[in-house]
């Protein structure tokens, strides 16, 4: 029963990258899975009950960074660890590049219809900020980086950089979008830390 719920769930994920939230009907979704009305309806009633299990399933866990497994003794190791973990999760998620401005639409439709979502996003946006800033922190104490902004300041500047590198390399139109942010951010989370090095 559970493997039927997740095969709906990824049927109608990939249906949504390939469109988008609006343009999908139900008798797609349906017809995509090949499973009959009635088993389908036993586990969706609605587009919209789908679309928020998607947005739990695929966006508020995989938001979720597994900062326990980074090595927080160094900054600069500690933003190589993320890189690392984000560029083999965005490998793990087999998705055409073209589908890469669809993942960000639903993004903003999912805050759009469930404002508990931007919550959690809020919340996710608020934790990494602090264990950054803690890690920075740890940085200034051993002497490690020095800086007259606050540890906040500079955790925000490595944060908001991954989000801006995305859509503007999106935006660009850039192929192998994923490769590219990671050299993108190595490049200037790289010539960054040299600013700030003791």
């Amino acid at each position: 029963m559970k493997d039927t719920k997740q095969y709906i769930l990824d049927t109608a994920f990939n249906l949504f990258l390939k469109k988008t939230f609006k343009e999908v009907t139900m008798k797609e979704i349906v017809a995509a899975t090949a499973l009959s009305k009635g088993a389908f309806y036993h586990y969706f009633s609605s587009k919209e009950q789908l679309f928020r299990e998607i947005v739990e399933t695929y966006y508020v866990t995989q938001i979720l960074i597994g900062y326990e497994q980074f090595d927080q003794r160094s900054l600069k190791t500690f933003y190589n660890d993320y890189l690392n973990y984000a560029d083999r999760k965005e490998n793990a998620r087999e998705t055409e590049e073209d589908s890469n401005v669809n993942y960000f639409s639903l993004v903003f439709e999912a805050t759009r219809l469930f404002p508990e979502t931007k919550a959690k996003f809020a919340e996710n946006d608020r934790i990494e900020t602090k264990i950054w800033a803690e890690v920075i922190a740890n940085a200034k104490k051993s002497n490690e980086i020095k800086s007259e902004m606050s540890d906040e300041d500079i955790a925000k500047i490595f944060l908001f950089s991954v989000d801006a590198t995305s859509l503007r390399l999106l935006m660009a139109e850039e192929k192998n979008n994923r490769k590219m942010v990671k050299k993108q951010l190595s490049s200037f989370w790289d010539s960054f830390y040299n600013q700030i090095k003791f």
